[in-house]
């Protein structure tokens, strides 16, 4: 059995975040209600009824055969799912109300196009019941509201990755997390994260901004405030970033012990399987120089740091799902 990889920093007590106070972060939220009509209908269209069509519709699903000089509508047997645009929206829209059987002729783009409707598929939908719901055998959602809620979920999910309040909600948590926790740092991690840190700040002062007008520096400054909360000269950067690299070995402590209550922990066969991985993207770099650059510690405090960031970021994320989703 392979060696398992431990940190020897250590989460003596790990705080219960989830009793941080972020509803303030929350704010209210009305679902699009056509957007989730149309992925209700999406989902349903599976256990739809198809009946053959007299008269183009949109949403139906229909075969044309076309003629014309421009090649993609001089073709038999094109199916066309009327209303999506895929094929051609203008032409779509000009077929509807056209009987199957039928021929027709208009203009695209400009250009003749003559043809025929040779079948209209329709496809009828179940009636929105909870018992057609249950039948949809998706986990967790047996009924209409549940159904709901799942689709006004979805819509709640595409916002919060760009959403500023959910940003300052998980700061809140984190800075919670690493206050209230109590750790005992081991004496020889402790001092490679301030290596780390010191590397990073000598990079940073490198890269010193050079602005090229008093406005640009102006601008520079002002959105670094909108960001931190504070004005760049009140911020001690050096700290700050010593603070950020102790932060990032205490949640690794944090997430190896979460690590081993789920009976999770790496080990060297996933060190090995990550070195070989990255290989590709370094190929005048031997296995041996990686390693040297990706040390196993260095692997083991990022992989474990991950674990608890996704709890926490999961957390905040179902928080605002359950305060913004009018279904739940």
């Amino acid at each position: 059995m392979a060696k398992e990889l431990t940190l020897k920093s250590k989460a003596l007590n790990i705080f219960d975040y989830k009793t941080v106070d972020i509803d303030r972060f929350i704010p209210e939220f009305t679902p699009d209600e056509e957007a989730m009509k149309k992925d209700i209908e999406r989902i349903f269209k599976a256990f739809g009824k198809k009946e053959e069509g007299e008269y183009v519709e949109e949403g139906d699903m229909i075969v044309i055969t076309c003629r014309s000089e421009i090649p993609k509508f001089n073709k038999n047997n094109i199916t066309v799912p009327v209303g999506k645009g895929l094929f051609s929206k203008e032409l779509e829209e000009k077929l509807l109300g056209v009987k199957a059987g039928e021929a027709f002729i208009t203009k695209v783009d400009g250009k003749e196009v003559t043809g025929t409707v040779d079948r209209i598929v329709r496809i009828i939908l179940p009636e929105l019941t909870d018992e057609n719901v249950a039948a949809l055998r998706m986990e967790g959602i047996t009924t209409v509201t549940d159904l709901k809620r799942y689709c006004c979920d979805k819509q709640i999910d595409r916002l919060l990755d760009d959403m500023e309040s959910c940003d300052q909600a998980s700061a809140v948590v984190w800075q919670a997390l690493n206050d209230n926790s109590e750790f005992d740092l081991d004496e020889e991690e402790y001092k490679h994260a301030m290596e780390a840190a010191d590397a990073k700040i000598a990079e940073m002062k490198s890269m010193k901004p050079v602005f090229e007008s008093p406005e640009e520096e102006e601008a520079y400054y002002a959105e670094f405030q909108e960001e931190y909360g504070e004005a760049r000269e009140e911020i001690d950067m050096d700290e700050m970033i010593r603070g950020m690299f102790t932060m990032e070995l205490k949640l690794g402590a944090m997430g190896y012990e979460e690590a081993v209550k789920r009976g999770k922990v790496l080990t060297e066969d996933d060190y090995e399987a990550y070195i070989n991985s990255i290989k590709a993207y370094y190929p005048g770099v031997t296995l041996d120089e990686l390693k040297t650059i990706n040390t196993v510690e260095i692997f083991a405090k990022e992989r474990y740091n991950d674990n608890i960031c996704k709890d926490l970021d999961e957390y905040v994320h179902s928080r605002f799902r359950d305060k913004m989703n009018p279904y739940r």
